[in-house]
């Protein structure tokens, strides 16, 4: 099998089975449901994962990148101001919130930290990654005069990936959707560095 194939093949496992373990939660999981939820062998399996705990990771692995992908295309219409600016973010936010595959795994993500000093690290990894995602955005904002020139050490990008992590988890607790992006739409307009209008 060519590398183009197995890794689409890959892609493949980990879209089907990211639904099972959003169901189900990774602890409650078995190789044999996997497998037949999947409809391939242990040995098929085994082919392109090497444990139940690594077809786990690549999972979250995957989802955390394509939501960052995501993000970034949003800001390539490019928002000509502070207001529109602030709805991109919410939009994001509602897309993501309203993906039940999406919630149910961050979750269960957070609840396996005790238990796998992997997720730990893949947990930190993808804090890292979004936190670069964000700085990336925050950069252009800038250059499009949308937000005052700052120091970038990270302090506004991982307070924001923090913060946006918190609003998942409240969100998944409660589920109310519009109490949340209230609480979005104020962190914004607080903690953001916006270029001040003269006048």
């Amino acid at each position: 099998m060519s590398a183009i194939k197995t890794e689409e093949k890959k892609i493949e496992l980990i879209e089907k089975s990211a639904v099972l373990f959003a169901q189900k939660g990774y602890q409650a999981v078995t190789v044999s449901e996997i497998v037949e939820f999947l409809g391939i062998s242990k040995g098929g399996l085994y082919w392109y994962f090497k444990s139940k705990e690594e077809l786990y990771i690549s999972i979250c692995d995957y989802f955390c990148q394509k939501n960052q992908v995501m993000i970034q295309k949003q800001f390539q219409a490019i928002p000509q101001n502070k207001e529109e600016c602030i709805e991109v973010l919410v939009q994001l936010y509602r897309t993501i919130i309203n993906d039940e595959l999406m919630i149910g795994l961050m979750v269960d993500l957070h609840a396996e930290l005790q238990n796998s000093d992997r997720v730990k690290e893949t947990l930190k990894s993808n804090h890292t990654n979004w936190v670069k995602t964000v700085q990336l955005v925050f950069n252009q904002l800038v250059g499009l005069g949308i937000f005052e020139k700052y120091e970038s050490s990270m302090k506004y990008e991982n307070a924001c990936v923090i913060f946006y992590e918190g609003l998942i988890m409240k969100y998944s607790i409660f589920r109310d959707e519009e109490d949340t992006v209230r609480d979005l739409r104020q962190f914004v307009n607080i903690f953001f560095p916006w270029k001040k209008v003269k006048g």
